[in-house]
């Protein structure tokens, strides 16, 4: 059992469950890209992405546009001249690779790691990422932005307004004209616990709103958020938060409008509660629908299995809760 009930959103300057999912790297083959058509038939072989291959290359990430074209970034370890840096590749609809691997921080003292990246539908794209040094006092939120063809737009800018603590984990969701929402943990208000924090964007990377607090339960945890975006910008935030749904670790969400104004409360997702629920990840369709799958402990008779819970627009639980994972031997996980 990988108990994840008392990990806090900054250990050792990364949180629990990041040294954990840095097991699941090249040899798993979390950093090989692999192109599936809609029938989910395997389309080529496995490709690596990374070209440097000297120490680690963890933590990727992947985005693609309406025509099939994708980016993934990674985090390489010793590569950009001082500790962990973010990189990125860009490739064809084909799976060839479009150019070279590219540095995508600019700011390289100290440690920039966890990426995130999202697309719009002509191939425009943000990358996000935590900077250990930046902002002055701990970690601290980032992104820069590229246009189609992988140039940077701009510089790389800071996310988080607060000056303080550490900013950690962040996320990205991008709706089809490039406006863009990053969520992250914020424990500046304490050390020992965080809340999630959200950040509207619109796509040329002006902010739009303050930055806003996203739990509206109050709890010593609440972290490892994901966020997506329906056609017209309107998003649902999702994460995991401690003590609330009665039996260590459970995942919330909430949803907004395309203003980041919230439409109610955040709301429990899974609804078996029993041990830990966590790691979600979120999925909206064109008119909002979404998904939102995670892992859960003991649910399958054995360690972690995978499930999810489907939602109309609304907020409207569509059908039961579900697992995803046909295999219970062991753990599955980080879905």
């Amino acid at each position: 059992m990988i108990n994840q009930t008392n990990k806090s959103p900054f250990t050792s300057g990364i949180g629990f469950s990041f040294l954990q999912k840095i097991l699941w790297s090249i040899l798993l083959t979390l950093i090989t890209t692999n192109i599936v058509n809609a029938q989910l038939t395997a389309e080529g072989s496995e490709t690596k992405a990374n070209t440097t291959t000297t120490n680690s290359q963890n933590r990727p990430d992947i985005a693609m546009d309406n025509s099939s074209n994708y980016v993934v970034v990674w985090e390489s370890f010793a590569t950009d001249g001082d500790g962990w840096g973010i990189y990125f590749q860009r490739y064809n609809e084909d799976g060839t690779a479009n150019g070279t691997e590219q540095l995508v921080n600019t700011t390289t003292a100290g440690d920039q790691r966890t990426p995130a990246v999202a697309s719009d539908t002509a191939g425009n794209f943000v990358v996000t990422w935590m900077d250990s040094e930046k902002d002055g006092s701990g970690w601290g939120i980032y992104f820069q932005r590229y246009d189609a063809a992988g140039v940077a737009q701009g510089s790389e800018n800071k996310v988080n307004s607060a000056a303080t603590g550490n900013q950690t984990q962040p996320a990205i969701g991008m709706d089809t004209d490039g406006d863009f929402v990053i969520t992250w943990s914020d424990s500046s208000s304490s050390g020992s616990s965080s809340i999630i924090m959200g950040s509207l964007y619109n796509s040329s990377g002006v902010k739009q709103v303050s930055d806003y607090q996203v739990n509206s339960s109050a709890t010593s945890f609440n972290g490892y958020s994901d966020v997506d975006l329906d056609y017209d910008g309107d998003f649902v935030i999702a994460w995991q938060a401690d003590t609330l749904d009665g039996s260590g670790q459970g995942i919330y969400a909430r949803r907004y409008n395309s203003s980041a104004t919230a439409q109610g409360n955040q709301f429990i997702v899974n609804t078996t509660t029993s041990e830990n629920q966590q790691d979600p990840t979120i999925a909206l369709d064109s008119v909002g629908d979404f998904i939102i799958a995670w892992s859960s402990y003991n649910q399958d008779g054995d360690a972690e299995g995978i499930y999810a819970q489907r939602f109309t627009n609304a907020g409207a639980t569509d059908g039961s809760e579900f697992q995803v994972s046909t295999t219970t031997t062991g753990a599955q996980e980080l879905p």
